[in-house]
């Protein structure tokens, strides 16, 4: 099982190949440069040191979402036309499940926030005891405070993400006993959406293409919404 996985959805950009079920090569950036002329290029490098042709991939995989609007965009624009050219199935993997699944075993709940700006983030509750995220109720998408309420008390919980960064001092102010993800596990990982996307594969859960997972409208809808409304 050969899969190809890029992870553009965040301020990350990443690539992974899974051969033969073993993450063969992984290439991780967080620096500041644009996806658009970088996530080709590791794509490429990932194949290279895992000696694969794409035409030995069984499957493309990709993180949807939620996260930046542009960067969603560039990754399943770029694993749509590859799995399209090569005629492969698409696997689609949620940038928040792709964090819970750094944390397999966690006898708790695993807590990816994905910073929207201002108080505003994305966020999801997963139960990750038998090792694959298990979402537990809806995906959320709003106020950091209106989410933190909703969160269980005396519950062991460890937190990801940006959003989880950005508003640390908040959650430890609601929940002081909260456990917070080390740098190598804080963010979405290509490595974790390949072995994801090879769970879904064995079961058959594949796609045609990728979709976009977008949980609010892009901020330019919204500001002319808002400028329509006002007239």
């Amino acid at each position: 099982m050969n899969i190809l996985s890029i992870e553009t959805s965040s301020s990350v950009a990443g690539a992974a190949v899974l051969r033969d079920g073993k993450l063969a090569a992984e290439c991780y950036l967080d620096h500041r440069l644009t996806h658009s002329e970088i996530i080709m290029p590791m794509a490429e490098r990932v194949l290279k040191m895992a000696e694969l042709a794409c035409d030995e991939l069984d499957a493309f995989a990709v993180d949807v979402g939620p996260g930046s609007f542009t960067g969603v965009r560039i990754g399943v624009c770029a694993i749509n036309g590859m799995a399209d050219a090569l005629n492969k199935p698409v696997i689609p993997v949620d940038s928040l499940e792709a964090m819970a699944f750094g944390f397999p075993f966690f006898a708790g709940l695993a807590i990816p926030l994905t910073d929207a700006r201002g108080e505003q983030v994305y966020a999801g509750r997963y139960d990750v005891e038998s090792g694959e995220p298990k979402r537990v109720g809806e995906r959320f998408a709003g106020n950091i405070r209106d989410f933190l309420r909703e969160l269980p008390k005396d519950h062991p919980m460890v937190f990801m993400g940006d959003g989880a960064l950005a508003h640390k001092a908040l959650i430890l102010s609601s929940f002081p006993e909260a456990k917070f993800a080390p740098a190598h596990l804080d963010r979405p990982r290509a490595g974790a959406i390949a072995a994801l996307a090879a769970k879904r594969l064995e079961r058959g859960e594949t796609a045609t293409a990728a979709m976009p997972l977008y949980m609010r409208s892009p901020q330019a809808e919204r500001m002319r919404a808002l400028r329509e409304q006002h007239g």
